[in-house]
């Protein structure tokens, strides 16, 4: 079977061009690998994949698509590669078990650190890590704004819903736990799960507006 790696995407894609939808590209699908620019940075060493102005592109797993007039937005959780091995094995290891609990390996020929409680590392269709990551299980929502692009991957890298309903029970133990805290993400872009972060998908023919409900 054919798999992709998140060094390598496509060309970027724009469904909107300076505020106007364009209609021949599509929106990216639910669970779909995609690569985007974070408005913010990422804590650890090196987790950028590509990019030499301002910030630089992360692969993601988009949780919603929301289109507005002239604008959209994603609502993703953020998969961080931390540079190459050993210094992310060592960087993961390194950090607070609050912290270290709420990163999910990624599919990769190294066995990577696995919460306890979480089961198999992340089984994805179609990618397959070549360095050591993880997938922080904070959503958090992207503005895509007028005019950002995403880059998709061929084949198309996705991540099933029965391993995002894995995450979202996961997470919910811990908050149970009482350890839902994170420093991986910046202040006020731990979670929006808790704010309407649901959506459905958004195809080439039209656009998508979720309702208000958790999609983490």
């Amino acid at each position: 079977m054919a798999t992709t790696t998140p060094s390598h995407p496509l060309p970027p894609l724009r469904p909107f061009v300076n505020g106007v939808r364009d209609r021949n590209v599509r929106f990216p699908r639910i669970g779909e690998l995609v690569l985007i620019r974070l408005p913010f940075d990422i804590s650890g060493p090196a987790s950028i994949i590509s990019g030499s102005a301002g910030y630089s592109y992360h692969p993601c797993i988009v949780l919603g698509v929301f289109v507005r007039a002239y604008t959209w937005e994603m609502n993703v959780y953020v998969c961080c590669t931390y540079g190459g091995e050993p210094d992310a094995v060592s960087y993961v290891s390194s950090l607070l078990p609050t912290d270290r609990n709420r990163l999910l390996p990624l599919p990769s020929h190294l066995p990577l650190y696995t919460p306890p409680g979480f089961g198999a590392p992340l089984s994805f269709r179609n990618v397959l890590w070549h360095k050591p990551g993880w997938l922080v299980i904070n959503s958090v929502m992207v503005d895509m704004g007028r005019n950002s692009p995403y880059k998709p991957f061929q084949p198309q890298g996705v991540l099933p819903s029965a391993e995002v309903y894995r995450i979202r029970v996961y997470k919910s133990l811990l908050v149970a736990a009482s350890i839902a805290s994170t420093t991986l993400l910046p202040p006020g872009l731990g979670d929006t799960g808790g704010a309407g972060a649901g959506a459905t998908g958004a195809g080439a023919g039209g656009a998508g507006v979720g309702g208000a409900h958790d999609t983490t």
